[in-house]
């Protein structure tokens, strides 16, 4: 043992035989819930995406298939990148860190809302989604274009540093990774998928 984590393998041990499955199942029945709840605040706040969503199904697809994988890629990226270093004494300091980013960039870029409350109300969904992508509003379009750019490096910086930083600090051999392989290969290639479909 190596802290609270056991030295290889799982966190856990399987208490019965499709429990994995049924985890697996769970977090695409999660996944795509928070996925229509974002089509619903994106058609909520958005004229040209309620008018473009009214004209075709396809559209509607589309979009929650984008803000499907956007839940998706952040969540499992942390939560692989957790389970890599869980050994390191500093795996949560990435996840701390995007917290705090967040909040702040929801606090300088939030535009004319005074409340306090509301700016940390909106920095939690902002952990996992942009939800100021799409907002048109002429009173809060200019402030949602601003904030919403920064978090969009902030996903992109993510995307991209959190697999560099497990790889080259997740102490990986070739039976580790052959186990992440055969224990996590179809969310593997699921979250690979859903890469193309956000970006």
């Amino acid at each position: 043992q190596s802290g609270f984590f056991m030295r290889g393998g799982a966190i856990t041990s399987s208490r019965w035989h499709h429990e994995a499955l049924c985890i697996a199942i769970s977090c695409l029945i999660l996944s795509m819930s928070a996925g229509l709840g974002l089509l619903e605040l994106d058609f909520c706040v958005s004229r040209f995406v309620a008018k473009r969503m009214k004209r075709s199904l396809t559209s509607e697809f589309l979009h929650i298939s984008f803000r499907t994988s956007e839940v998706s890629i952040r969540m499992v990226l942390y939560i692989w990148f957790t389970v890599s270093l869980r050994q390191g004494s500093w795996w949560w300091v990435p996840l701390t860190a995007d917290i705090a980013v967040t909040a702040l960039l929801v606090v300088i870029f939030g535009g004319a809302e005074k409340t306090w409350l509301v700016r940390v109300l909106c920095s939690f969904p902002c952990m996992f989604a942009n939800i100021f992508l799409f907002i048109d509003s002429p009173y809060k379009r200019r402030a949602a274009k601003r904030l919403s750019f920064w978090l969009t490096v902030r996903n992109v910086f993510t995307l991209f540093g959190l697999p560099v930083l497990g790889i080259l600090y997740g102490r990986h051999t070739n039976d580790t990774i052959v186990d992440e392989w055969q224990g996590h290969g179809f969310m593997i290639a699921i979250v690979a998928g859903m890469v193309p479909i956000y970006i």
